[in-house]
């Protein structure tokens, strides 16, 4: 009979024992480790930093956070919210800093026929 020895069998229990130290630490989440809990407060900031380098009535492309896109351009903006004229309804509409995803900057292009064509090179 092959008997296993006293070290072999210890070092699987020391494993298990220690994973389940840790566990709960794992658990804990932002009151033991608050650098890992998203902060709203700083997208709100870095979205309003983000609207604030563009000239007003720039042409931008926005994602919510729902990932709906909406086109048009950003009449005002205040501490929490700004307003939003609506290229397809021509509404002006209140967005929320906190619903907004991305920001870019989109072109314009009105009517048929209007954006930059492309050539196809042959050679």
């Amino acid at each position: 009979m092959n008997r296993t020895s006293p070290k072999r069998l210890a070092l699987p229990i020391i494993l298990c024992l220690a994973l389940l130290a840790f566990a709960p630490a794992a658990n804990a989440g932002e009151k033991w480790f608050p650098q890992f809990h998203r902060n709203p407060d700083r997208h709100m900031q870095r979205i309003h930093r983000k609207l604030s380098r563009y000239k007003p009535h720039t042409y931008l492309h926005l994602v919510m956070l729902d990932k709906t896109q909406e086109d048009g351009t950003v009449a005002t903006l205040s501490d929490k919210s700004f307003t939003f004229t609506n290229a397809d309804s021509n509404a002006l509409e209140t967005r929320q800093y906190k619903d907004i995803a991305k920001v870019y900057k989109a072109k314009a292009y009105i009517g048929q026929g209007t954006a930059p064509r492309r050539h196809i090179h042959l050679f």
